[in-house]
Parts: C-alpha cells; structure tokens; sequence
C-alpha cells in the first residue's frame, strides 16, 4: 500500500527506494531485502493492483447473465472500488504514463497488459455477442469504446465520485438506447 501510494503520487520516475521506505518507517536496506530494485518494486505493485482489481470485478459480474447486467455492474464495480481504495485508480493512471515513458517498464508490460483490456472487456463483449445484445460486426467497436469509458472513469484527477455515478448513469442509458435520440431526417 505504501509503494502504490508512493507511484501513485510521485510516479515511477520521481519516486524512490527511500521515499517507499520512509513512508513505510523502515530503512532502504530493508527494502532492498524484499526488492532488488525500483522497477521490481513497481511491478510487484502493478501485478497486485491488477489482481486486486481483477477479483473485485470478476466478483461483482459473476452473478449477470446478459452483457447489459454485467457491465452494469462492472462499471459500478469499479467506481464502488475507485471510492473505496481510490490509490488503486491513481496508481493504474500514473502506470499509464510512467510505461510510456521509461524504457524499463515498457519491456515488461506487454507481460502484464492489464486484465481490463485482455480479459474483462473482451469478455463482456464475447458475452453480448453470444445473447445477441451486439452485433458481431461492430464487437471491436464497443470494445474500444468501453476501453475508453473505463480510461475516462477511472482518472482521479478529472472526474469525481458523484461524476462517475452520472457517467455510469449516462452510459447505461446510452447502451439502452434512450440516452440521445437521433434527429429526424428532413
């Protein structure tokens, strides 16, 4: 909790053994007994963020068969755990960057790609696919969609708690069809 507070604020690069440490009241050395480096450190609490995150939702979708229901309550999942630990989400955010950015994080992500984008959204999708809730043709699209939806929700930094329940709120209505009607045609 200490290193993902740590990344989540100063991020990878400004971030340090000795600041993880000091926040944790204990000295580097010690540190340095549970983690040959920095960059290990991160990846142990990337990998714990993401199965933190990932058992949390796959909790929270289990019980919906249709895709509607499921991601009803994978969306409400994550602004649930957003509220309830949000330096999960502000770790997530600043990883975004960090990866982009240092050469030593780039080479193992691929290993790492987060569980939302290689197994939850595909999952929903294959799921509205299969009760003919999304036309096989436009999968890719509410993929990509919904991948940019959950970007969106889960940044901290711009979209607040009660933000969220509206965006959950406007999504929901828009993947039911009732949140925008299209103009008539002249």
């Amino acid at each position: 909790m200490v290193a993902r507070c740590a990344f989540a604020e100063l991020g990878y690069g400004v971030a340090t053994n000795k600041d993880v440490a000091e926040r944790a009241g204990i000295t580097t050395g010690a540190l340095y007994h549970y983690f040959d480096s920095k960059t290990a450190m991160y990846w142990a609490v990337f990998d714990h963020v993401q199965r933190t995150v990932g058992r949390f939702l796959a909790d929270a979708i289990e019980p919906f068969p249709t895709f509607f229901r499921q991601a009803e309550a994978f969306f409400r999942g994550l602004q649930q755990l957003n509220g309830k630990e949000p330096t999960l989400a502000e770790f997530l955010n600043a990883a975004r960057i960090d990866i982009t950015r240092y050469s030593e994080l780039k080479i193992d992500f691929q290993d790492r790609y987060p569980k939302v984008r290689r197994h939850f959204i595909p999952g929903l999708v294959a799921l509205g696919v299969s009760t003919g809730e999304i036309d096989p043709e436009r999968a890719d699209d509410v993929a990509d969609f919904l991948h940019a939806f959950v970007t969106g929700l889960m940044d901290p930094a711009s979209i607040k708690y009660d933000e969220q329940e509206r965006a959950i709120e406007a999504l929901l209505s828009l993947l039911q069809g009732t949140l925008i009607k299209a103009p008539s045609k002249p």
